[in-house]
């Protein structure tokens, strides 16, 4: 999935960088005067804008200041914040109900951008400060999970030529409900978080985690 670069007000995004300094009010009124559906007591910070061909925001969300969000398909559910200086980049972003984003978050397609480049949370998510997200290839959080400040998560390992005998791996991740990745933790494509359990701060995950572990 691409962004729509016809699209009037991707356009004018793109090409105004005034637009992002506009009042939250003059930001809502120009989204859902552009089709796109924007709830009650939703607020967008100074220097934030969201850019996308299909943008849905439910009641009760605030975003931060200067933080970017950039995909075809944004959807944000009803309670969820998402702090400052953050730049949320993906083929589909689609944030549950009662997330917390806090700043100076990234996720991003660095790898390249994929049909299956999304980023998806159940409700009650946490991402702490500072948390890197690489979407390569598909994140998806369960119910109730938390992942600590400067934890990292992977979906590509790729850089020196494959025809030089270099390896790549490309490869989705999951972290199921209810389970916690902590402080400066990484976790390597193809692998997946059963539901409860808790990555230790530091750790380096490269191998699927059973549940309750």
């Amino acid at each position: 999935l691409f962004l729509d670069k016809q699209d009037e007000l991707v356009k004018l995004q793109l090409g105004d960088n005034d637009f992002k300094n506009l009042s939250s009010e003059e930001k809502i009124d120009q989204y859902r005067s552009h089709g796109h559906s924007i709830g009650e007591d939703v607020s967008i910070g100074s220097g934030s804008m969201l850019i996308g061909n299909q943008i849905i925001i439910e009641d009760h969300v605030h975003i931060g200041a200067n933080t970017l969000i950039e995909a075809p398909i944004i959807k944000i559910g009803r309670h969820s914040s998402i702090g400052d200086h953050s730049e949320l980049v993906a083929s589909k972003l689609q944030i549950g109900s009662h997330n917390r984003i806090l700043n100076k978050v990234i996720i991003d397609i660095a790898g390249g951008r994929y049909p299956d480049s999304n980023f998806i949370s159940g409700r009650g998510c946490l991402l702490s400060g500072e948390v890197y997200v690489n979407v390569c290839r598909q994140v998806k959080l369960g119910d109730n999970v938390a992942l600590s400040p400067k934890a990292m998560i992977y979906t590509h390992s790729f850089w020196q030529s494959v025809l030089e005998g270099y390896g790549s791996n490309f490869g989705p991740v999951e972290l199921a409900d209810d389970s916690w990745l902590g402080s400066m933790a990484q976790i390597l494509p193809n692998c997946s978080i059963g539901a409860g359990s808790t990555v230790i701060s530091n750790s380096l995950v490269s191998q699927n985690v059973k549940a309750y572990s």
